[in-house]
């Protein structure tokens, strides 16, 4: 027993002065540059969007077309021939709510919503037309809203692979999502 407690004596002392704070060692050679990563996607800072603007589709008009104004993009915010203009329609009564792209035929299939960007005064106007001939009898949305898209703006996914996701065929929940984009 009196070996044994001699032997972890001998193993304490030797760890300490294992342990003893020496001078360091020269400096080893630089190693070799590795493999650089993709640059990673863009901010969403371009990205340009309104707030949801009321509907002004009213229920009084005797025409089978209806439509209005929601807003005027200077040539800062939108440029035609490199960006993407997605619409929105947002519906908040009944049991049909949920926001759809334009254009869009609403559920009973006689509304047909869509939107029109007049070069001449840069004003986008949001359109519905009856199916029918019919006149517009007030609306299947409540809000709309616009979001800007910049040509040159990439974001997630096969981006990553040098590929443009489809923006287009994105839902308006990935678009927010994607854009960062809030209610």
């Amino acid at each position: 027993m009196k070996k044994m407690g001699q032997l972890f004596c001998l193993c304490l002392l030797v760890s300490l002065f294992a342990c003893s704070d020496g001078d360091d060692g020269e400096v080893g050679p630089q190693g070799e540059q590795g493999e650089q990563g993709s640059e990673g996607p863009a901010g969403t800072a371009n990205v340009i969007y309104s707030d949801w603007i009321e509907s002004e589709l009213g229920d009084d008009t005797q025409s089978p077309r209806d439509g209005f104004d929601i807003g005027e993009l200077s040539s800062d915010e939108y440029n035609i021939e490199t960006d993407l203009l997605l619409v929105y329609g947002r519906r908040l009564t009944f049991g049909v709510n949920g926001i759809y792209p334009l254009p869009h035929l609403d559920i009973t299939g006689d509304h047909f919503y869509s939107f029109l960007y007049n070069t001449m005064g840069n004003v986008l106007t949001v359109e519905v037309s009856t199916t029918d001939s019919t006149p517009v009898d007030g609306g299947f949305f409540d809000e709309f809203r616009y979001v800007i898209i910049p040509g040159g703006v990439p974001a997630g996914g096969d981006n990553a692979r040098g590929l443009q996701p489809d923006y287009q065929n994105m839902s308006y929940e990935e678009i927010a999502t994607l854009f960062n984009i809030p209610e």
